[in-house]
């Protein structure tokens, strides 16, 4: 006969492997995606740059030239039109303070978290579990969701499509905070020493129970891209920035 005690210690051991394993599956795609970008190479370098077109709707919402970092998420973004967005890793910032820009922390947070997610889901702060094969129109994907710790910049979930065979992530669906879910499907991938990036993005509706619906809403396209050695100011908001979307308690310029 078991004890009580025996049983209860075998239950723990049962449960340890299956949390185990099921770390180890979500370590594997994560592993195995990043690789599959080429992480190793995007590491090497200090930024990426390229210049960035959002249209939304038949309308362009953004024109400028986009600088990321490649091993934190700081970002710079100097539109055509003048004004600057800067992500410095803890805050958002426009310069001049009081340049018109419509929906900045958006912009600054959304477009260099989809460049960067693919050699970022190894991160700590990112929480991934394998899910079923879902299709593409006629093609399966592997697919798994993504989640993030403390970081309401970040959608509060999103599913990452990855092909089979290649371990490109191909599309990512994501919340909308209150709207309906939104997909992109990444198109025309070019190798830069080594690293595989998308240069054209298409935006869909998407739904859990249909997946990826309709003709595309707008669409993203990066164009020169090129690897930056930025200075120490290039990630740091200028005397006089305006702090974005502030708390109350804070202060409303640098």
């Amino acid at each position: 006969m078991f004890s009580r005690q025996m049983v209860g210690v075998g239950l723990v051991a049962i449960m340890m492997l299956w949390l185990g394993g099921c770390g180890s599956v979500s370590h594997d795609f994560a592993k195995s995606t990043q690789q599959a970008h080429g992480v190793k190479a995007w590491k090497s370098h200090k930024a990426f740059e390229a210049d960035i077109e959002v249209v939304y709707r038949g309308k362009t919402m953004l024109e400028g030239r986009i600088l990321v970092d490649t091993r934190s998420e700081k970002a710079r973004l100097t539109t055509f039109a003048g004004p600057e967005l800067i992500w410095d890793g803890e805050y958002a910032w426009v310069t001049p303070a009081d340049a018109p820009v419509t929906d900045a922390r958006k912009h600054i947070r959304t477009w260099p978290y989809v460049i960067t997610m693919p050699f970022r889901l190894g991160d700590r702060k990112v929480m991934i579990e394998p899910q079923n094969q879902m299709p593409i129109w006629d093609d399966q994907f592997d697919t798994a969701k993504v989640t993030y710790k403390n970081d309401a910049d970040k959608p509060a979930w999103s599913i990452v499509y990855r092909q089979v065979g290649t371990n490109l992530i191909r599309s990512v669906a994501y919340d909308k905070a209150g709207d309906d879910p939104q997909a992109l499907i990444f198109n025309r991938f070019i190798v830069m020493d080594g690293v595989k990036i998308s240069t054209e993005w298409a935006m869909f509706m998407w739904s859990e129970q249909s997946g990826i619906t309709g003709t595309p809403l707008g669409k993203v396209v990066l164009r020169n891209l090129r690897w930056a050695h930025p200075t120490k100011e290039s990630f740091m908001a200028p005397e006089g920035a305006r702090l974005v979307d502030a708390p109350q308690n804070m202060a409303a310029a640098k």
